[in-house]
């Protein structure tokens, strides 16, 4: 039995109680993913990118080295978790604790804050990830203060740029319909354990709570609450548990940094943060990017009541 120590756990994470058990969801060379009645937590080994659902371990090697599968229990023991038989991580009483939250502060000129959403739309289209939902979407382009679509191509994108101009609609137009139908429509879209989809609409739901909340309240209630409800019967076990923490402004480390950056920092900050969440995942950085950009500009026009051009 292999034990390491906890060096840092999310405030945010509420243990299940003495005597709870789990198993394994997958492992990936940084992070053990754990599955648990109340939901799921996720060891992440020394110095890699926290999660709001992270406990960080002291362990410096590759996590793949374990034996470790879905059919090991997991129990929850005093400050310990138990691993079947060859993984104890004690030490949870004791470690500190982190936050994943962004800062409060926002910025308070609407040309600054567009010119920066345009600049990581821009940043996103030049990145190595821009196959993920980009794929999916197409291009779109800010035009006379609005986002106005470039030609669709193919069912597929042409279905899914539907369901995102219906998000978009339907937050400029406080529709609480066609946001449903947005939300639904990209829930789950694309490949691996957090789809692209799921990433973007994380993106596109920060975008509009950092940049003009104030201007869409509502749409971000109706957003929060159909993720809310709806995200376990249309994506991954992980992915709806990234959107649980996530409609409460609590995301991966990364992204909490981009967030923090776009309020604050200059742009040499920005594009430094921006360059350092592309690099989450396959795709799932860029996604998450994009959204961002595409909410924050629509917040910027929900007081006009309009639409996409």
């Amino acid at each position: 039995m292999l034990t390491f120590n906890a060096l840092s756990i999310s405030r945010d994470l509420s243990l299940p109680p003495y005597g709870a058990s789990g198993t394994p969801l997958s492992i990936h060379k940084d992070y053990l993913n754990i599955s648990l009645a109340a939901g799921l937590l996720t060891l992440v080994r020394r110095s890699k990118p926290l999660m709001p659902f992270g406990i960080e371990v002291d362990l410096s090697e590759d996590w793949s080295f374990l034996e470790v599968d879905g059919k090991q229990p997991v129990r929850i023991m005093n400050d310990r978790i138990v691993v079947g038989d060859c993984l104890t991580v004690s030490g949870l009483a004791d470690c500190k604790r982190y936050s994943c939250a962004p800062f409060k502060e926002q910025l308070q000129e609407t040309a600054e804050m567009l010119r920066r959403l345009v600049y990581l739309q821009e940043f996103c289209q030049r990145s190595p990830g821009a196959d993920g939902i980009q794929i999916y979407l197409g291009s779109y382009q800010l035009a006379e203060g609005k986002l106005q679509r470039l030609a669709a191509e193919g069912v597929m994108e042409q279905r899914l740029r539907m369901r995102f101009e219906a998000l978009v609609t339907g937050v400029l137009r406080e529709d609480n319909f066609l946001i449903v139908e947005g939300v639904h429509g990209l829930l789950g879209v694309g490949p691996g354990l957090t789809p692209s989809g799921d990433d973007f609409l994380v993106g596109f739901l920060a975008g509009l709570m950092h940049s003009r909340r104030e201007n869409c309240r509502g749409s971000i209630d109706v957003m929060v609450r159909c993720l809310t409800q709806d995200a376990s019967l249309f994506t991954t076990s992980l992915s709806a548990e990234y959107i649980k923490y996530a409609v409460k402004g609590l995301y991966h480390v990364y992204f909490t940094d981009l967030i923090n950056a776009f309020k604050a920092g200059l742009y040499e900050e920005l594009a430094s943060a921006a360059g350092q969440l592309i690099t989450l995942g396959h795709y799932s950085g860029t996604d998450l990017l994009l959204g961002f950009a595409y909410g924050g500009m629509t917040a910027l026009q929900s007081g006009e009541k309009g639409c996409l051009q």
